[in-house]
């Protein structure tokens, strides 16, 4: 079983909150998050999926809560 994290970030574009999210998923071995309020460019997304190595992610229609999982998530 994987490792949750739900988080209301409110704000996901600026480095420190991108460095605490990769620390908490590596130290955690974090395999699906939710991201309420990103508050980041739709296209953004694709970046952070990215920068945590895991393997797809999607939203809402409005863009405001982002789940991310894992590659070893099927």
């Amino acid at each position: 079983m994987a490792n949750l994290l739900f988080w209301n970030v409110r704000g996901i574009g600026n480095d420190a909150s991108l460095a605490r999210l990769k620390r908490i998923v590596k130290k955690h071995s974090v395999g699906l998050v939710a991201l309420l309020e990103p508050f980041l460019d739709p296209k953004g997304i694709s970046s952070i999926i990215l920068s945590l190595g895991f393997g797809g992610g999607s939203a809402n229609i409005s863009w405001k809560i982002w789940v991310l999982w894992s590659k070893s998530i099927s």
